[in-house]
C-alpha cells in the first residue's frame, strides 16, 4: 500500500484529460499513476493507535461542540416561543452533551500527557491542549518538525492564480484538514494578544492594508512554523543525548 498526495493525483487526472469521475475511472487512473510514478511512491504506514484515537476524539469533540451551540440556540428560540414542553428536553440533551464533552476532554488530555511532543508545543503562547491535540492528530507524524511541509499540508500557504498576462492574485491554499486550520486560527487569536512578536506581526500586516482575518491567518501560519521549530529542536536534543 502506498501513500499518494491527492493534489498530485488531481493534477495527473487533468494532464490525462480525464473529465468524468467514476469508480472504474478512478481505479484506472490510480493504476496508471502507479505505473508512471512507481519509483517515487512511498509505502503507507498507519499512524500509531494512540494518534488514531486522538484524531477520532478531536473530531468527535468538534461535533459535540457544534451540537452544544445548536442546542443553546434552540433553547433561546424555545424560550422566546414559550415552548414549555420542549425546554426540559433540550435541557436534558444539553446536559448529556456537556457530560460527553467533559469525558472527551479528559481522554484527549490523557493521550496528550503520554506524548512528549505535546508538552513541547504547549510552551508556546497560543498553544493550549486543543491546538496541540489538533496539530498532533491531523498533521502526519513524518511532518512533525518540518515547518514548510507542515504549513503546506495544513493549507496555510499562499497559492498564486494567474489569468491571462496581467491579472495575478494570491489566495490561501486551504488544502488540508479544515479543523486543523480552525484550531490554529483560534491559537493565533490568543497568540497575538499575549506574544509580543506575534502581536507585532499582526499589526504590521494590518498597517500594510491586510484585513484582520488575513493577518490572523498569517499569524496562524507563523504559529504552526514556530511549533514545528520547537519540535525540530526537541528531536535534535534527543539525538544529541543519545550520541
Amino acid at each position: 500500500m502506498a501513500l499518494v498526495n491527492p493534489y498530485h493525483l488531481a493534477a495527473f487526472r487533468r494532464a490525462m484529460g480525464e473529465r468524468n469521475k467514476t469508480d472504474r475511472q478512478d481505479a484506472s487512473l490510480l493504476a496508471r499513476y502507479a505505473l508512471v510514478y512507481r519509483e517515487e511512491l512511498r509505502a503507507y504506514t498507519p499512524p500509531p493507535q494512540a494518534l488514531q484515537e486522538l484524531k477520532a476524539l478531536v473530531g468527535y469533540q468538534e461535533d459535540l461542540a457544534r451540537r452544544e451551540r445548536a442546542i443553546l440556540n434552540q433553547l433561546e428560540a424555545a424560550a422566546w416561543a414559550e415552548s414549555e414542553g420542549v425546554l426540559p428536553l433540550l435541557g436534558r440533551e444539553l446536559a448529556l452533551v456537556r457530560e460527553l464533552l467533559e469525558e472527551v476532554d479528559q481522554r484527549i488530555q490523557a493521550l496528550l500527557e503520554a506524548l512528549p511532543e505535546s508538552r513541547v508545543l504547549m510552551t508556546l503562547p497560543g498553544v493550549g491542549p486543543q491546538v496541540a491535540a489538533a496539530v498532533l492528530a491531523f498533521l502526519p507524524s513524518h511532518l512533525w518538525g518540518r515547518a514548510k511541509a507542515a504549513a503546506s499540508y495544513a493549507g496555510l500557504i499562499p497559492e498564486r492564480e494567474v489569468s491571462g498576462k496581467s491579472v495575478e492574485r494570491s489566495r490561501l491554499s486551504k488544502k488540508g484538514p479544515p479543523l486543523l486550520r480552525k484550531r490554529l486560527y483560534m491559537g493565533a487569536l490568543v497568540a497575538v494578544r499575549h506574544d509580543p512578536e506575534m502581536r507585532a506581526l499582526y499589526h504590521r500586516l494590518l498597517s500594510r492594508g491586510k484585513r484582520k482575518k488575513q493577518a490572523l491567518l498569517a499569524a496562524a501560519h507563523k504559529l504552526l512554523r514556530r511549533m514545528m521549530g520547537r519540535l525540530r529542536a526537541y528531536y535534535a536534543g534527543q539525538v544529541d543525548r543519545v550520541a
